[in-house]
């Protein structure tokens, strides 16, 4: 299994566990944050789907590929959110698939900074973006008693 086949099915596994999470809380979490100053449920939902999707608009740019990424919203609920979410994973999903081998190597500026970086080290960046949240999701459900998806069940 070449790299970015690798990359890709990683990537799979680990959307497939995050729209599982998404899917487990409750609307009432939506505005839930465990102390003043961190994001709500809905928004580390948003911030997940803008931050990959702003990540991916960077390899769209840097490349021949004409692809539209979803537009979102950030007032809306978690479901909303979750919807919106799902469809910035199918777009990362497509996008990566349409990439050559060759293409992991490739320089590309990363988002909100002046560093230059490898389009394989923006779709790790993309995975370990999403890990870093949903455990920051988990434990907001765990601290509200809602049972958490068994991760390893995919």
């Amino acid at each position: 299994m070449n790299r970015l086949a690798m990359l890709l099915s990683w990537k799979r596994r680990m959307d497939a566990y995050t729209v599982r999470l998404v899917e487990a809380i409750p609307e009432r979490l939506s505005s839930y944050r465990a102390s003043p100053g961190q994001l709500t449920c809905s928004e580390v939902v948003y911030h997940l789907a803008d931050c990959e999707n702003e990540m991916a608009r960077d390899i769209v740019r840097n490349r021949a590929i004409e692809l539209d990424n979803p537009k979102l919203n950030s007032d809306e609920s978690v479901t909303k959110n979750g919807k919106g979410l799902k469809l910035v994973f199918q777009f990362t999903d497509t996008l990566i698939e349409s990439l050559s081998e060759s293409d992991l190597d490739k320089s590309i500026g990363f988002p909100g900074t002046d560093k230059t970086v490898t389009t394989e080290w923006v779709i790790q960046a993309m995975i370990e973006h999403q890990i870093h949240h949903r455990g920051q999701l988990i434990t907001y459900l765990r601290l509200n008693d809602v049972t958490v998806p068994v991760r390893w069940s995919d």
